[in-house]
């Protein structure tokens, strides 16, 4: 199981394709049937998807990131960090 560190708010989850087994998801110790059906997690929740046997499995997962700054220049965040200060941006 895993946790998603870097996501806000819920999460939507679904397993699409022409699998046999494994359209379930385990949140926790509930585990759910999300095989062409979407279902909304809160990602901070330990999780997983139940392996499948036989076909192809495609689980699409639609989710908001942190937004972060990533590689500014010393110059280019000090100019962000006063534009914010100054309620510019």
């Amino acid at each position: 199981m895993h946790t998603d560190s870097y996501n806000i708010g819920k999460s939507y989850v679904i397993a699409l394709g022409d699998f046999a087994e494994g359209g379930e998801f385990t949140i926790g110790n509930e585990t759910i049937d999300i095989k062409h059906k979407f279902l909304e997690i809160d990602g901070k929740m330990p999780h997983r998807p139940e392996p499948h046997k036989l076909g192809s499995r495609y689980s699409l997962i639609y989710f908001t990131p942190i937004p972060r700054i990533v590689n500014l220049t010393t110059r280019e965040a000090d100019i962000s960090k006063t534009a914010k200060q100054a309620r510019i941006t």
